[in-house]
């Protein structure tokens, strides 16, 4: 029987959090027979918490509220290890994700891992896509792959996610989790989305601590790297 968990991040997204969840439950029965949605508010100032214990009252959905932001990686390691599903995906409560993108990520399940990534860039404001662009190709450039997107909602087994360690809370948490997938050997399929930006607010993800943390990532992650392929546990 398939299944899967969704974990809901929502930070200050009172307008945005139940068309979210409305999205996903209208999408995600067609394809698993069995599913959750995990939905944390990450210290939210709205009426997000209010919606979150309303949303909860669905039998498959369950609220935790964060009195204090912990931010996006922090919150996908504690879905994981509270999730009961076969598969994992994170969608942040933003509204951002089209119906017929979630139909083309759920389309590619028998994938262990399904990497999304935006076709509509040039929607995007021009320095958040050019910032974004130029993670890309760092990322490419250091670990030697040619993924076309680092930060989208990427669909996974659980028990591969359960099969590494997830050391990083920032905005780089993603792109931990890919590298260390892919080089340990995982097969992959990108899959092309369009995002919605419409509702899209000024981004979090520049915040000095996430600067912080993706220094860091790139500290730590060059590190691990180097140890396994010292031991030859890694793929080049």
């Amino acid at each position: 029987m398939s299944s899967i968990s969704v974990i809901i991040p929502a930070l200050n997204e009172e307008q945005n959090l139940r068309p979210t969840v409305e999205k996903i439950l209208s999408v995600v029965p067609q394809y698993f027979e069995h599913f959750e949605l995990l939905i944390y508010d990450d210290g939210s100032e709205d009426k997000t918490t209010e919606i979150g214990i309303d949303l909860a009252k669905h039998d498959s959905i369950k609220f935790t509220r964060h009195d204090i932001s912990k931010n996006l990686g922090y919150i996908y390691q504690d879905g994981i290890k509270n999730a009961t599903c076969e598969y994992v995906i994170m969608i942040h409560g933003q509204n951002d994700i089209k119906i017929e993108s979630l139909n083309s990520i759920f389309q590619n399940k028998e994938s262990d891992l399904v990497i999304p990534f935006q076709k509509n860039t040039f929607e995007r404001p021009l320095s958040r896509a050019l910032i974004s662009r130029l993670f890309v190709l760092i990322n490419n450039l250091i670990f030697g792959l040619r993924l076309k997107y680092y930060n989208h909602y990427v669909l996974c087994r659980k028990s591969l996610l359960e099969s590494i360690e997830i050391t990083s809370f920032s905005y780089a948490f993603q792109a931990e989790v890919l590298v260390k997938l892919i080089k340990q050997g995982v097969e992959f399929k990108e899959v092309g989305i369009y995002d919605d930006f419409s509702n899209k607010v000024e981004s979090k993800a520049f915040r000095v601590r996430n600067i912080i943390g993706v220094m860091k990532f790139y500290i730590s992650i060059i590190h691990y790297l180097y140890i396994k392929r010292k031991k030859g546990e890694c793929c080049e």
